[in-house]
C-alpha cells in the first residue's frame, strides 16, 4: 500500500513539471511557485483528515502536483531573474541550498525527537486536540 502512496506522489510531481514548465509560458514562474506552495500548505494542514486509504492516496495525488509546480516554479524563477553569465552559477547554489538541506534535515529531526522530555506533549498534539 505504501508503494502506490510513494508511486502516486513520484507520477504526479513528474506530470506537474512537465506541464508546470508550460503554465509557467502562461503565468509568471513566481506566481506559480507561489499558488502551488499555498495548495500544498492547506492540503498538509488538513492530512490528519484523511481517516482511510482513499483520502491519504487523494492528500498523495494533490501533494505531488503542488510539488512539482513548486519545483518548477522555483527553478523558473531563478532562472529567469538571474543573466546568462550568472544562470549556471545560480541554478547550482540553489540546487547546493536545496540538497544540503535534504541531508541534514533528517539528522536534525532526528536529533529533535530525541529532545522529547523538553517537549513531552508536543508529539501527542493533532489539530488540537490531545491524545
Amino acid at each position: 500500500m505504501v508503494t502506490w502512496l510513494y508511486s502516486s506522489i513520484g507520477l504526479t510531481t513528474l506530470v506537474a513539471r512537465i506541464l508546470g514548465s508550460k503554465l509557467c509560458d502562461v503565468m509568471a514562474p513566481l506566481r506559480v511557485f507561489f499558488l502551488s506552495t499555498t495548495v500544498d500548505a492547506v492540503a498538509t494542514m488538513m492530512l490528519p483528515l484523511a481517516t482511510n486509504w482513499m483520502w491519504l492516496l487523494c492528500y498523495c495525488i494533490v501533494y505531488g502536483l503542488a510539488d512539482g509546480l513548486m519545483a518548477i516554479g522555483s527553478i523558473l524563477s531563478i532562472l529567469q531573474t538571474l543573466t546568462q553569465k550568472q544562470r549556471a552559477q545560480g541554478f547550482g547554489f540553489q540546487q547546493l541550498c536545496v540538497c544540503t538541506a535534504f541531508l541534514c534535515g533528517p539528522p536534525i529531526g532526528g536529533k529533535l525527537q530525541g529532545w522529547s522530555t523538553l517537549l513531552p506533549r508536543c508529539s501527542k498534539i493533532r489539530l488540537g486536540q490531545s491524545l
